[in-house]
């Protein structure tokens, strides 16, 4: 096996994770975490690090959250941003297999139908929501906050998810509790009701054929 594809070793502070990052990383990853997350209100801590792909992972009693820093000078800077139920391995980029079946494991909660699920709505509002154009009133509230106002690039993107902990706060986190099989098997009998009220929809055709597995299958 060659060096770069070897098993990075797990570190056991916080400060050892940090060091495996390249400088640019720090600074473009986790100081901005550390600047628009609270990440201490919500329990979180850095737990694991790759710095061949400049990406981290943060845990919290009660879910996982990845964020990935990508850096282009001509584009500019991204950060994406990944949530997670704690059984899922660090290795995941998509798809994984739990309790005997492939499911969906890391998920952009920025995405419809997630925010609907959160807010209470039913899959057939849902669905009419999409059907409407109706966007997430959450993002469009933050951009016109003076924070939202003032920020671009990477880190509008994580002020937008402090933001987000702000105002779901522990209807966000349980989502992913574990020990809260209950509610996520409510979400995944919702998220099945939305698609098939959507036959159309460009998501359910693009995960039967890259991955082989319907949309609702999340774990």
């Amino acid at each position: 096996m060659s060096p770069e594809l070897e098993e990075i070793e797990p570190a056991k502070t916080e400060h050892e994770l940090r060091r495996l990052l390249r400088p640019e990383a720090q600074s473009g990853l986790l100081d901005r975490l550390g600047r628009y997350l609270d990440l201490g209100r919500w329990g979180f801590k850095l737990t694991y690090v790759d710095p061949r792909y400049d990406t981290v992972v943060y845990d919290s009693p009660k879910c996982r959250a990845m964020f990935s820093l990508r850096i282009d000078v001509r584009e500019g800077d991204a950060i994406a941003v990944r949530y997670a139920r704690s059984h899922v391995s660090n290795d995941v980029s998509v798809v994984m297999e739990w309790q005997g079946e492939s499911c969906f494991a890391w998920h952009n909660i920025r995405l419809a139908p997630f925010w609907q699920f959160l807010e209470g709505i039913s899959a057939t509002e849902a669905a009419g929501h999409l059907r409407a154009k109706v966007h997430w009133s959450v993002g469009q509230t933050f951009r016109e906050t003076e924070l939202g106002r003032s920020l671009r690039g990477p880190d509008a993107s994580v002020a937008l998810h402090g933001y987000i902990w702000q105002h779901y706060g522990e209807r966000l986190f349980s989502l992913f509790d574990i020990r809260r099989p209950d509610l996520w098997e409510e979400f995944r009998r919702f998220l099945r009701e939305y698609y098939e009220l959507l036959p159309n929809h460009p998501f359910i055709r693009r995960s039967l054929e890259v991955w082989g597995i319907p949309p609702w299958n999340v774990c």
